[in-house]
């Protein structure tokens, strides 16, 4: 059975792709260290920060144990592959610079309800179109994604690694990749 990732992950790892605009929204609406918009902006960055960091942490950690050694327990084994890094450009030029003019500073809670029902919207879409690991985030942290064909499967999957390249195997060198499931074809390479 297909594995996903709840939907409060979901929604960490929404909030956390943007990251860079709560930052300049943050910045734009800026009104005083106690001003609303200042600690709105201000908490949503910190929290979808640390959410992705931790989501990070606990993804790659899912391995099993035993005596005292971690011990991969899935693995992918490449024929092919292709860069997908573009899909963090695509995703930054599509919504984050649309949407920087949403909340001007003077004109308060009707933007922020405005803001509110379009980022539901994006959220919906997002998750419709399984973008839910197409953060630029992760780009800024090192992660790169790659469509790869697994041998195993002969299915293609996404492997989200901080690898640039990908090894291809071949008959004398079977190059293994242990990777945690985040969901469904979507991996995270798991590194020692």
């Amino acid at each position: 059975m297909e594995e996903k990732p709840t939907l409060l992950t979901r929604l960490w790892l929404f909030l956390s792709s943007y990251i860079p605009l709560w930052v300049i929204l943050l910045i734009q609406t800026y009104d005083g260290p106690k001003g609303f918009h200042t600690i709105f902006f201000g908490l949503l960055s910190i929290f979808s920060l640390l959410s992705l960091l931790l989501f990070l942490r606990v993804a790659r950690q899912k391995l099993n144990v035993g005596k005292g050694e971690r011990i991969c327990d899935n693995f992918i084994v490449v024929d092919e592959y292709q860069d997908m890094n573009h899909v963090y450009f695509e995703y930054l030029v599509t919504y984050v610079v649309s949407m920087m003019s949403f909340i001007p500073k003077d004109q308060g809670m009707r933007n922020i309800l405005t803001f509110l029902v379009f980022m539901l919207m994006v959220f919906t879409f997002y998750l419709r179109a399984n973008l839910i690991y197409a953060n630029p985030v992760l780009g800024a942290l090192g992660y790169n994604m790659f469509r790869v064909k697994n041998r195993e499967s002969g299915h293609w999957v996404l492997l989200i690694t901080r690898k640039d390249k990908i090894l291809i195997a071949d008959k004398t060198n079977p190059e293994k990749i242990c990777v945690s499931s985040l969901s469904g074809n979507i991996f995270l390479e798991v590194e020692d």
